[in-house]
């Protein structure tokens, strides 16, 4: 017998502050020292608003931001670009980089 039942698809939640912090962490994304300023900035900044359960909700301001990255280059909001770009400052940093 085969039962039908009627459902709507939800989209996932919102990233908490760990939840953001954790993926920073796992694409190479600022230090330790830095990476609750970022959160802090985006904050400040009017990118996100903090919701119920310390979920980041993102304002019109920062979807807005979102989006005309996206028409310049939609490879300037993946994280393995700031990662790379990280990863280049601190090669430099070190006197690593080359020409």
């Amino acid at each position: 017998s085969l039962d039908m039942s009627n459902h709507k698809t939800r989209p996932p939640p919102y990233l908490s502050e760990s939840d953001l912090l954790s993926l920073m962490d796992k694409h190479g994304i600022g230090t330790d020292a830095s990476m609750a300023t970022h959160i802090q900035n985006i904050q400040d900044r009017n990118y996100v608003a903090l919701a119920e359960g310390r979920r980041m909700e993102p304002t019109k301001l920062g979807i807005a931001l979102v989006h005309g990255y996206q028409l310049v280059d939609n490879e300037l909001v993946v994280p393995k670009v700031r990662s790379d770009i990280e990863g280049a400052c601190t090669m430099v940093a070190k006197g690593k980089a080359r020409k």
